[in-house]
């Protein structure tokens, strides 16, 4: 008996070096991070935004949840003053709830605040000529600015930048999801006066 427990303490002792050594070792220089899915993944981000501080922490194909599950990565690499937060639409390609999204989106940006990370949501994209996928957003939208103003988190409404009576700009998409070069130009110049506005 006497010996399990040394050897637990033993084991609690090392894990405790590790995630010491692990704080020590990470990232230091890059303080903004570029959180969502295939949208975040294809911008160009320090090019956009004209600086080297940036991670694009953009991954194809996941929903809001399997990001969500990605944040204890990005605090094990980095250590980050800032977090815009994109996604949503792979999640409404399945078919999966305003309020899981909802969901899965608050308990980013709580665990990201609860880090001493500053999270700054960015409305979820429309689908260019998807009626009810893009109603839909709408009402996520709305959630999360709501959400945004009670907690004073950060909130950016893109769809007034890429979009037009409600609606995705057809000469900013590839594909109707996607978008062009010229487009995140755009999404750029709203981060870059937040990031002023913000003094980062």
């Amino acid at each position: 008996m006497k010996r399990l427990y040394f050897f637990t303490l033993i084991i609690f002792h090392l894990l405790n070096i590790n995630l010491f050594l692990n704080a020590q070792q990470r990232d230091t220089s890059k303080i903004i991070i570029m959180f969502g899915d295939s949208i975040t993944h294809n911008g160009k981000w320090g090019e956009v935004l004209n600086r080297t501080d940036v991670v694009n922490w953009g991954i194809p194909g996941y929903t809001t949840q399997q990001l969500s599950w990605t944040i204890k990565d990005i605090l094990n690499q980095y250590r980050p003053k800032i977090c815009f937060i994109e996604g949503g639409i792979n999640d409404f390609t399945l078919g999966i709830t305003i309020d899981r999204i909802y969901q899965n989106q608050v308990m980013v940006m709580d665990s990201l605040a609860h880090n001493n990370v500053n999270p700054v949501y960015q409305t979820t994209l429309y689908q260019l000529h998807n009626e009810k996928v893009n109603r839909a957003i709408d009402a996520l939208n709305f959630l999360m600015q709501k959400y945004c103003e009670h907690h004073n988190y950060g909130f950016i409404d893109l769809c007034t930048t890429l979009s037009k009576d409600g609606d995705m700009i057809p000469e900013l998409t590839t594909d109707g999801t996607h978008l062009k070069p010229e487009a995140y130009i755009l999404w750029g110049n709203a981060l870059q006066e937040y990031l002023k506005q913000q003094h980062y």
